[in-house]
């Protein structure tokens, strides 16, 4: 039988959560955080997606032969980690800089960095929910 194997990354943001297989749009099943597993499929075309909650990945598509193997790589958003460094450096902004460095330059950069990441966040769960897991083939 066709295998299909599926290479979760460990995410941070996502860690505690499972993702959901989708293959021809039915669900096959969920993996884990770091967690490598592997799924019997049958031989043809078929459409692969992951899922998690309302968001996802973009469909792809994949032809499997008999007794072929197909290997894909499932990650979280990209941008996860500028996601963090930018919060980190709002939140260290305020208490790293000198009290006597002006309440507006604090503030912007604050503003900055946390508005970013609001809306980044905010396209992600949203018009983007469809680009919030990335799946592509090894």
């Amino acid at each position: 039988m066709p295998e299909l194997v599926i290479n979760r990354s460990s995410d941070f943001i996502n860690k505690y959560k499972d993702i959901k297989i989708m293959v021809d749009g039915n669900a096959i099943g969920t993996i884990a955080d770091g967690e490598t597993k592997v799924f019997t499929i049958p031989a043809g075309e078929h459409t692969i997606r992951a899922k998690m909650d309302w968001r996802g990945s973009v469909e792809r598509k994949l032809t499997v032969k008999e007794s072929g193997k197909v290997t894909f790589k499932l990650a979280g958003f990209k941008g996860q980690k500028l996601t963090l460094i930018l919060l980190a450096i709002a939140v260290l902004s305020t208490f790293v800089l000198p009290r006597s460095t002006e309440v507006y330059i604090r503030s912007g950069i604050l503003l900055v960095c946390v508005g970013s990441i609001l809306g980044y966040m905010s396209y992600l769960y949203t018009f983007g929910r469809n680009k919030y897991l990335t799946l592509e083939q090894e």
